[in-house]
């Protein structure tokens, strides 16, 4: 939480300067479901800015169960490229962070096992133009310590 807080006060400059409808810094939730290595799905708290042609980003993400052992607690920074001024635009991106798998925390030194991902993303921003319920959906991969996660989903921003 404490670096969705310290990312947002860091854009909230670059947002004042963006040439793009809104140009300001975006608070959405989302949901993804999650296949391979560690399957499941669950909610996210997500932060984006969006400038001419390059969307930066933040989420922390939960599964659906705290106590599973294979389920992935995740935390991501990321930045996409945008491919068009449309109002619906696609995008591709790639994200990176840390996940925490077995315990009920991200980095609470309890049971499980903390490590590094990258998240290679491709998706579509749509409703560009509207300064709320902009929308963004999206298939990417989670890749860290073992075989991958395939991960699609969708986030609503505010």
């Amino acid at each position: 939480m404490k670096l969705l807080a310290i990312l947002g006060l860091l854009m909230v400059p670059l947002a004042a300067r963006a040439g793009v409808p809104g140009g300001n810094v975006y608070l959405g939730v989302g949901a993804a479901g999650q296949l391979g290595n560690a399957a499941g799905g669950g909610p996210s708290l997500d932060l984006a800015i969006e400038l001419p042609h390059l969307v930066l980003g933040a989420t922390l993400g939960a599964p659906l169960t705290a106590h599973s052992s294979s389920q992935q607690f995740i935390a991501l920074a990321r930045v996409a490229y945008v491919l068009s001024d449309a109002n619906h635009a696609p995008y591709v991106g790639l994200g990176f962070g840390t996940a925490h798998v077995g315990g009920v925390t991200l980095g609470d030194g309890g049971p499980g096992r903390d490590f590094g991902v990258l998240a290679p993303e491709i998706g579509m921003l749509l409703f560009r133009q509207n300064r709320f319920g902009r929308v963004n959906a999206y298939a990417g991969a989670l890749v860290g310590e073992a075989h991958p996660s395939f991960v699609a989903g969708v986030r609503l921003f505010l």
